[in-house]
């Protein structure tokens, strides 16, 4: 026992000469990045859902390939070499080479093995999947995209904004997995029946709307179906002041929340009837921004950026301003804008002053990180933010 603490630290330091610590974090940095910019793609290019899924799993097989790699080999001015053990022994320099070469050769072996058992396994269990689907995703949701009813097409902000409120507080529930807004509005406009549409998504129900402004008034209807069976389940039609429509969206997520019998805690039933901003015309200016944000390109994130800034000069403790404001200060450096690094800090900390427990505010505070090179704090607020969603 006495000599565990001297096998690790030997461990550890072998560890470090044969650059695998080193790896793991270049690699687990490259992988963040690569993620997230998968999910843009998916939602730009319009790509198959399974996209970013089929990402993330490449990049999990490739994490302990390069990890057995980095242990094997090394880079050197003659090329690439098999990295040579520092208690080889002397008398036999080929035996180290010899064995280095065997391991990898049965790692190749299990890892193709790994790879090819990922690939059967849907193909095998894909009829039962579909069998089971019902008991296995009871509540699981989709969100469709709001259908705006109105002749005047300025406002589907508002539309559209209901949507992906609803869409987020039910988020906020762990009992329901709901599906991203980005996975379902490619289905705008669509025709597909909804029991194919349950079947893509791979969810038991589906929420479709649509709404329509008049003036100062609000007109929504949603409907809440049993997708596999194209079964009606809820139905409700509003109508309410603009200014009430936080009211409406929190109203609307627990009735849904109810009719699939989910289970809230009491933690969640707060978060869910926390009002972003008691500043009807902060939310408004908010919803403008968020619109023009989902269209992306330089010109909508400049316009978008406007709107973040007139939401927060209504409100100045609008945490969900705070932090979409701070993310497209990030998203706008991409396109060789110099914005100053201390804003978009300032801004995702302001965003966590009010409102601590926001993913939002934790994603802010995170592409920051990112901006600045800090891939460990980057990677480390990222996790916080998804245990958090």
């Amino acid at each position: 026992m006495a000599d565990d603490p001297n096998r690790l630290s030997k461990l550890w330091q072998e560890l470090k000469r044969r650059k695998v610590v080193k790896v793991i974090i270049l690699y687990s940095t490259t992988a963040f990045i690569i993620i997230q910019l998968a999910n843009v793609l998916e939602s730009s290019l319009n790509l198959p859902l399974w996209f970013d899924t089929m990402v993330t799993i490449l990049l999990i097989i490739g994490f302990p390939i390069a990890v057995i790699f980095s242990w094997i080999f090394d880079v050197t001015p003659e090329g690439i070499q098999v990295t040579v053990a520092s208690h080889k022994n002397e008398s036999d320099p080929s035996s180290g080479q010899k064995k280095s070469q065997k391991i990898l050769t049965n790692t190749i072996i299990g890892v193709l093995l790994v790879i090819v058992a990922i690939l059967v396994y849907p193909l095998i269990f894909k009829e039962k999947s579909k069998s089971n689907i019902h008991s296995e995703l009871e509540r699981s949701i989709a969100v469709l995209p709001f259908e705006n009813e109105s002749n005047d097409s300025t406002n589907v902000y508002i539309i559209n904004g209901m949507m992906e409120s609803i869409l987020n507080n039910l988020s906020k529930i762990k009992d329901i997995r709901v599906i991203s807004r980005k996975s379902v509005e490619k289905f705008r406009n669509s025709d597909i029946l909804l029991s194919e549409l349950a079947k893509e998504l791979n969810v038991n129900y589906i929420v479709e709307g649509s709404g329509q402004r008049y003036g100062d008034q609000l007109f929504l209807t949603v409907h809440l179906h049993e997708g596999l069976k194209d079964n009606q389940l809820w139905s409700e039609q509003y109508q309410r002041e603009v200014k009430d429509i936080i009211n409406l969206q929190i109203e609307v997520s627990k009735t849904i929340t109810n009719e699939i019998q989910a289970v809230i805690t009491p933690e969640e039933e707060v978060r869910i009837n926390k009002a972003p901003t008691e500043n009807p015309d902060a939310y408004d200016f908010y919803l403008k921004g968020n619109e023009l944000v989902s269209k992306g390109d330089e010109k909508n994130l400049e316009e978008a950026k406007l709107w973040f800034e007139k939401a927060i000069k209504e409100d100045n403790e609008f945490a969900l301003a705070y932090a979409e404001l701070s993310i497209l200060l990030s998203n706008l450096r991409r396109y060789g804008n110099s914005l100053p690094l201390d804003k978009i800090s300032k801004y995702a900390d302001l965003a966590l002053f009010y409102d601590p427990q926001s993913h939002l505010s934790l994603l802010a505070k995170a592409v920051y990180f990112q901006q600045i090179r800090e891939f460990d704090l980057a990677i480390q607020t990222s996790f916080s933010c998804c245990m958090e969603s």
